[in-house]
């Protein structure tokens, strides 16, 4: 009976947690020869929670990469709602010098209603590839419950999991 209880118990109390995240890890070596970062917003959803959160990611990133010494262009926002699968381009290459840059692009969905709002924040480190894309890195955070807060945990956890794709980036850079 004990475990039975504690099963329920636990299964009550999970989606009780206001920010659930998980997260793919960098292989050491995976972004040797690249000379940046290149970093776009992609919202899929026009509402206040993901108003000012790229915004607020674009900052972030910035500040891990001077840290680390790591050039980054900011590519730019855009707004996937109600665009059809096959018409979803991810923004042109950047200017600002980068020849072989990484991808990093930032997916934000929101929720909101009078009493609750959801949010869910997508960051993925990426290569072109000659059919598709090379994910070098990727986590994802997704948060519910009342809207003070929110948005700030959220973008707190997915800026927590940058700083380690940003100190890989830097690492396998170093000796060039």
């Amino acid at each position: 009976m004990k475990p039975l209880l504690l099963a329920l118990a636990v299964a009550i109390a999970l989606p009780a947690l206001p920010v659930q995240s998980q997260e793919l890890p960098i292989l050491p070596g995976a972004m040797t020869d690249l000379d940046g970062i290149s970093a776009e917003c992609i919202v899929q959803t026009p509402d206040r929670f993901a108003e000012t959160a790229c915004a607020s990611l674009f900052k972030a990133a910035g500040t891990l990469a001077k840290n680390a010494g790591i050039t980054l262009v900011e590519a730019g926002t855009t707004n996937w709602e109600g665009v059809p699968v096959p018409d979803r381009k991810h923004l042109a290459p950047p200017a600002g010098g980068l020849a072989k840059p990484v991808r990093l692009t930032f997916f934000i969905r929101g929720a909101q209603s009078d009493r609750i709002t959801g949010g869910y924040m997508r960051a993925v480190m990426w290569l072109p590839a000659e059919t598709g894309k090379l994910v070098l890195w990727e986590a994802a955070t997704l948060g519910t419950g009342p809207r003070k807060g929110l948005r700030t945990a959220v973008i707190k956890s997915v800026t927590e999991k940058l700083e380690a794709p940003f100190a890989a980036f830097a690492s396998d850079n170093a000796a060039q």
